[in-house]
């Protein structure tokens, strides 16, 4: 198939991250990833099939395949938004490019969760996303880092894009002040924060959360509700 992608599954649930914690969407989890995060909490290895509210699909699917699967099994006026996630959404760039434009003329808001690493990709579709929830990797949690230079290029996003840090009890705090003094100078006002698989420790929150007041950044800390609550 020349343009298609590989789905891990589509599923109806509540967002537990970040800014619209609690909203009701439709999640599209794509296979595959360009990271390979340690810590990685989700199961993106392709197989042939996936399902979707219990029926199973084959994989690959085309744009227009998996438009048709997202019409019959969903009401769309129902959710808040679409969220795209992974493994990595944007290494089905192309893909997005032509499914997107199918699925947003029906009016539905585009919520996309990636590591903001492939910025390049994030430009060539942004007209079609509504909301971007960019993760900032830090090395002691993941194992890989974001670019800051690479990041700065969100300038220009703001209007749609929020940051999040996923955090471990081995953070290393003097690159968390790097990041924010960085996304500070871009014109960033709030950050969301997580604890990995919701290990709380209040000593390192109280740390990060003085620093991002030092830097007139609102920090909010949510625990990963959908993991809390025990659903998706």
């Amino acid at each position: 198939m020349k343009n298609s992608a590989y789905i891990k599954e589509i599923f109806s649930s509540i967002q537990g991250e970040g800014k619209y914690v609690g909203v009701r969407q439709i999640f599209i989890r794509f296979a595959g990833c360009n990271v390979n995060c340690k810590n990685c909490d989700t199961d993106y290895i392709a197989k042939s099939y996936f399902y979707c509210n219990n029926k199973r699909y084959k994989n690959p699917l085309s744009p227009s395949e998996l438009e048709k699967i997202i019409d019959e099994n969903f009401k769309l006026n129902m959710y808040h938004s679409i969220a795209l996630t992974g493994g990595e959404p944007l290494i089905h760039k192309d893909f997005l490019k032509e499914f997107l434009p199918l699925i947003k003329s029906k009016g539905v808001k585009i919520f996309l969760e990636t590591s903001g690493i492939l910025l390049d990709e994030i430009f060539e579709v942004e007209q079609y996303i509504d909301i971007i929830s960019v993760d900032l990797k830090i090395y002691e949690s993941f194992g890989v880092e974001c670019d800051l230079k690479e990041i700065g290029k969100l300038v220009s996003l703001l209007d749609k894009v929020y940051f999040k840090i996923v955090i471990s009890e081995n953070i290393d705090l003097e690159k968390m002040d790097k990041i924010l003094n960085y996304i500070k100078e871009m014109g960033v006002k709030e950050l969301y924060l997580h604890f990995i698989n919701n290990k709380f420790n209040l000593r390192i929150l109280d740390k990060i959360l003085d620093l991002c007041y030092c830097y007139n950044i609102m920090g909010y800390f949510i625990p990963q509700i959908h993991k809390l609550v025990g659903i998706k």
